[in-house]
């Protein structure tokens, strides 16, 4: 027969500790409940870019296209000369003597009434058969007085009218003719 072993019995097991099991500090217990967030994608900018110089593009073209059609222009005014002295060679060609009185400066206009042969009613329709053919060769602004030099065809004429600018409208005004005297005819 065997001796049993000396010792305490095998039973009953030890009993689990109260505390609760050694960690290391600063760590978890467990893993978070939620999973871990992806890094931030970072977006591109050349959406914003592309957006961006189409916007200015079409601010910059509208700016343009407000200048040419409101001002006109840089030759706005050369413009506005050259038809002021087609429409006084119309006036004077169809004997529209308003019209004609209308587009001068206010001195020359007052000297035109002085005149006996001046019929400030003038015909009371204008004969617009009489128009002849009047071409701008030429404008010079100097400040708020111009030149527009021109030729006639029927009969051939070669000449100048001279403009003064009067409460902000171009009037044809020959006594500032003399501030042209340098430029050849």
């Amino acid at each position: 027969m065997t001796t049993p072993p000396s010792g305490p019995p095998p039973w009953p097991p030890p009993q689990p500790p109260y505390w609760p099991p050694f960690q290391p500090p600063n760590v978890p217990y467990a893993p978070p409940p939620w999973p871990p967030t992806e890094p931030a994608v970072k977006k591109s900018r050349t959406g914003w870019l592309i957006a961006s110089v189409v916007v200015v593009t079409f601010l910059v073209a509208g700016g343009v296209l407000a200048y040419f059609t409101l001002l006109g222009g840089p030759k706005s005014t050369e413009r506005e000369i050259s038809s002021r002295a087609t429409s006084f060679a119309e006036a004077v060609d169809t004997d529209d003597q308003r019209k004609v009185l209308d587009m001068m400066c206010a001195e020359e206009a007052d000297e035109l009434l002085e005149l006996d042969t001046w019929d400030p009613l003038g015909p009371q329709s204008p004969d617009p058969s009489r128009k002849k053919p009047i071409t701008i060769t030429g404008v010079t602004v100097r400040g708020d007085v111009a030149q527009a030099e021109f030729t006639r065809t029927d009969p051939p004429l070669e000449g100048a009218l001279y403009f003064l600018k009067e409460d902000g409208a171009w009037k044809v005004c020959d006594s500032v003719s003399k501030q042209f005297d340098d430029e050849p005819n």
